[in-house]
């Protein structure tokens, strides 16, 4: 029997197929059967309300890939898998190419449920046993499929739309952290990397990401293990916190600054390439380092050549001042009956000139050598120069304070020596370096802060000397507390401080006023 011999109004052959809605696609039948073919097409009309979708029937697999191939529109397919040539899933495998888009359910033999069971197994929406259903059941089965093929379409393009996002993302990650300038890499717990970046390609002297992904990092770089950045990776990974590591890492043979972020998967590391920055540091530490060597050396070169100078004006000059007023005294009191009175008086003016040259070579003296310093010490220096010395004669007077205190040009000067440091000695470079800061900043008050009070606090014991010099003045611009050159010999004083190993600070006070510091420790021994 044929098929055209066998097709109602609602049963067309395949050639005469029209596109039709989802739910109005007619059936393919796959059949080489009449008999069968026909109880089918009856099955699906008998008590369907509403009418029932009509039937494509073909009698080979070759006509039923065709009618798939011709995208005609298919609601499900019904397959007999007794066809000839081509029996059970064989018959299946062959046809699920080609119906993608709608379900194939099997038709089975009286004893043949396992292979139904097995077709189900590799991708049938179902399977029916002939002869052991009616209408009701087959028409149930073809909407179910139709609708658990709808779903599994849904979930696969789900999949797909998922899986292009993260193709996307990572193609946008890739791009990103191809522009990133730091080196970024990726390593799972077991220490194998699962990202690289370009940057990171680089800086391990590779040359694609091929070579490192899936590797080990301590297999694949031996020189790096006992290295900071094994101990940073440990400690990361103990710890689950953010570690910053910074270290020479040998098989890059480079200065890394690492930062590395882990997760319970592993961790991210950034690394930024700071060869070029550690050599420019270096390089600094060697130019202060001979700097610092240049300024103790101009030190120890200008208290030498002061001493020398105070000498030379201590032991000639002030002693020839000494013998010409000895001598003009001497021949005052030999002739001075019989000089005229025009030549007393020129006399008398010439021992004012020798008085006020003497006191002039002491003042000279004075700021040359400090007086007490090499004899007493820094706190009895200071203490003489607050009371005696230049500060003292530009003000006069004597005030009151636990230590002493004298009064510059309107200002109070204020010392305070803590016991421990009463009658501390220092080495001599540092307490000459203490005494001229403290000279100089008292003076720079004097000129330029005014102030009301200057307080001098000296503290320390026999391995640390801690100087401060705080006033109640305007205070210092704050572009000027660096230290501009030429100014308020705040560089001065900073050199001499750099010379000798010591910090020095100048702040300006809250409240107003300025504080210089000085703060020398002694080396470990």
């Amino acid at each position: 029997m044929q098929p055209t011999n066998m097709q109602p109004t609602n049963m067309q052959t395949a050639t005469d197929a029209q596109p039709h809605a989802a739910d109005e696609d007619p059936v393919l039948l796959v059949e080489d059967n009449p008999g069968d073919a026909r109880l089918t097409r009856t099955l699906l009309e008998v008590g369907a309300v509403p009418a029932p979708a009509g039937l494509l029937w073909v009698q080979t697999l070759e006509a039923a890939v065709r009618q798939l191939q011709s995208g005609a529109p298919c609601r499900a397919v019904l397959l007999d898998l007794g066809l000839p040539g081509c029996q059970g899933l064989d018959a299946f495998h062959a046809l699920r190419l080609h119906a993608t888009a709608c379900p194939v359910i099997v038709l089975t033999g009286d004893d043949s449920e396992a292979v139904g069971m097995a077709a189900v197994a590799a991708g049938a929406q179902d399977f029916l046993v002939k002869g052991s259903f009616d209408g009701g059941l087959l028409r149930r089965c073809i909407r179910f499929s139709v609708q658990r093929k709808r779903a599994e379409l849904a979930l696969i393009a789900q999949a797909l739309a998922a899986q292009e996002t993260a193709l996307n993302s990572a193609q946008r990650l890739n791009e990103a952290m191809g522009r990133v300038a730091d080196a970024f890499v990726a390593i799972d717990k077991a220490g194998h990397f699962t990202y690289v970046n370009a940057r990171a390609v680089q800086l391990l002297g590779c040359q694609s990401e091929a070579e490192l992904l899936g590797r080990q990092v301590w297999t694949e770089f031996p020189n790096a293990l006992g290295t900071p950045f094994q101990g940073a990776f440990e400690q990361a990974m103990q710890s689950q916190q953010p570690v910053a590591n910074e270290g020479y890492f040998p098989p890059s043979q480079r200065w890394l600054d690492g930062r590395l972020y882990p997760s319970a998967n592993g961790l991210s590391m950034y690394f930024t390439d700071i060869t070029d920055r550690r050599a420019s540091e270096q390089a600094l530490l060697q130019i202060q380092f001979e700097v610092s060597e240049l300024a103790h050396r101009l030190l120890v070169q200008e208290k030498t050549t002061t001493q020398r100078v105070a000498q030379a004006l201590h032991d000639h000059l002030g002693q020839t001042l000494a013998a010409a007023r000895l001598n003009l005294d001497a021949c005052v009191t030999t002739h001075g009956a019989a000089m005229p009175p025009a030549l007393k008086a020129q006399g008398a003016r010439i021992a004012a000139l020798l008085d006020q040259a003497v006191l002039e070579v002491r003042q000279v003296l004075s700021d040359l050598r400090p007086p007490l310093l090499q004899e007493q010490g820094l706190p009895a220096a200071l203490d003489n120069e607050i009371r005696h010395g230049a500060l003292a004669s530009q003000g006069g007077g004597t005030g009151n304070s636990p230590a002493s205190a004298g009064d510059a040009g309107g200002v109070d000067v204020w010392l305070e020596v803590d016991a421990a440091a009463r009658g501390q000695r220092w080495p001599d470079d540092i307490e000459y370096a203490a005494f001229m800061v403290a000279r100089e900043a008292i003076a720079n008050v004097r000129l330029h802060a005014r102030a009301t009070l200057v307080r001098v606090v000296l503290e320390g014991d026999a391995r640390e000397l801690r100087l401060q010099v705080i006033d109640d003045g305007t205070g210092i611009p704050t572009p000027l507390l660096g230290g501009r050159a030429g100014h308020l010999g705040l560089v001065g004083m900073r050199e001499r401080a750099l010379a000798i190993g010591a910090q020095f600070d100048v702040t300006n006070a809250q409240d107003g006023g300025t504080q210089v510091s000085l703060r020398w420790g002694a080396p470990p021994p």
